[in-house]
């Protein structure tokens, strides 16, 4: 629990900052006095929920570490509800009640720094039933016997969640839409069953940068489950392990990159992206993460001094045959750029920034038994030759040249097809290079 000094410090530097923004703070300890003003510690309200009822828009309540046995209701927008410690502040509610609700009209509040329990609540419902609209949980470790989280409304933002081994159902269940779920650690145990449930008519949501595990009840766990009628979310940079199915998903409108996966082989192509694409229930992962964590960068060479991302590129100049940009979500950056004339001296001149005279030429490629070969020419010298046939990869392979620019600094790097492949369409497929 704080000390009185931190307590003290906390309450000073918050009200110097409502001050400044023009709110009004309210004060909450479990054993203050619903009668009082609440506007200091020592005249501090009992309850949340009186400091709730007095509250107006652009208030800030500050709760004091405690256990608060009540059902706590927001409707009141653009309203804060913080506390110092996540660890030693309870909102609890008894059996067949709901610890925290936030109403269809609210907008703007922020809930950080809570545990949010509950033995049981009514059939579908959560801990914490999230209805309103750009709010904020943050830091908020939640129990309940079936949801912990049910949020139905739209562009909420949930991060930094922790549960507690007690849920049945889900941690995080979703049916609003437009809402970012990162950064949060979800750990199931053996009894609760998905980590984040994405329900029928939940569309565009954001889940990145998540651990979940351990989701597993007799092989009917998942870390995510995405039902049919969950349209256009995005699933990227999460760390999965320890669940019955990493992934199940029954809607393919999902895009879904990125993550990491314990039980992957996870062979590294050199740029840390396993070399091999990642299956799951319905649906793949065309460039899982060969390590955990490994969007961060922690497994980029050295020499990955400048990437082209080709998505981004307008000053390529096509020399001979018929190049573009084209999509394709096997690859790296989701981009090609692609030959599909697949005619001997097709050729394509880029900008290249050279860091060094004497440097690895990195070029991530698609690469398949019917491809061909690719001469790689600076500045009007040739570096040599890459081949793309494979026959036992094809995705995200990485492939590697020394090459000798003349000169630092800007030079033109050209790719020209010196050996055509035999299945026809386009052959050289190239997403990346550094």
């Amino acid at each position: 629990m704080p000390s009185e000094y931190a307590l003290s410090l906390y309450s000073a530097i918050t009200r110097l900052n409502v001050a400044k923004k023009g709110y009004t703070a309210l004060y909450v300890r479990s054993d203050g006095n619903d009668a009082a003003n609440g506007l200091t510690w020592d005249t501090a309200l009992r309850t949340i929920s009186e400091a709730l009822d007095r509250a107006e828009p652009w208030t800030t309540i500050f709760v004091y570490p405690g256990s608060y046995e009540e059902e706590v209701v927001i409707s009141t927008p653009d309203v804060s509800l913080i506390s110092p410690a996540s660890d030693s502040t309870f909102i609890r509610a008894g059996e067949d009640k709901i610890p925290l609700t936030i109403e269809e009209s609210v907008t703007n509040c922020n809930i950080i720094n809570f545990t949010v329990e509950a033995s049981k609540t009514p059939d579908n419902t959560g801990a914490i039933e999230l209805k309103g609209t750009r709010c904020v949980l943050k830091n908020i470790v939640v129990g309940n016997d079936g949801w912990n989280i049910h949020v139905s409304g739209n562009s909420n933002k949930i991060s930094n969640i922790s549960a507690i081994h007690k849920a049945y159902a889900s941690v995080i269940y979703i049916d609003g839409n437009y809402n970012q779920i990162y950064g949060n650690v979800l750990s199931g145990g053996s009894q609760c069953q998905y980590g984040i449930v994405l329900a029928s008519g939940s569309s565009y949501n954001i889940i990145c940068d998540n651990y979940i595990a351990y989701f597993k009840i007799d092989g009917l766990g998942s870390g995510i489950i995405i039902f049919s009628g969950a349209t256009q979310n995005v699933i990227y940079h999460n760390n999965f392990g320890g669940n019955d199915a990493n992934i199940k998903n029954y809607d393919t409108s999902s895009v879904i990159y990125e993550n990491y996966y314990a039980d992957h082989s996870n062979i590294d192509n050199g740029a840390g992206i396993a070399t091999e694409p990642y299956l799951f229930t319905d649906g793949v992962d065309q460039r899982p993460m060969a390590q955990i964590d490994g969007w961060r960068g922690v497994n980029a060479p050295s020499t990955a001094h400048q990437v082209w991302k080709w998505s981004a590129l307008d000053s390529y100049q096509t020399v001979q045959g018929t190049w573009s940009l084209s999509a394709d979500s096997s690859q790296h950056l989701g981009v090609l750029l692609t030959n599909t004339s697949n005619t001997v001296n097709d050729e394509i001149a880029i900008p290249m920034l050279a860091y060094s005279t004497n440097m690895p030429l990195h070029l991530r490629c698609k690469t398949s038994a019917d491809s061909g070969v690719i001469s790689v020419i600076i500045d009007g010298e040739e570096q040599g030759t890459i081949d793309l046939y494979s026959s036992s990869t094809s995705y995200n392979v990485l492939k590697t040249i020394n090459v000798a620019p003349p000169r630092r600094g800007m030079c033109a790097l050209r790719i020209k097809i010196s050996e055509a492949g035999t299945g026809g369409g386009a052959r050289a497929y190239i997403s990346e290079v550094w």
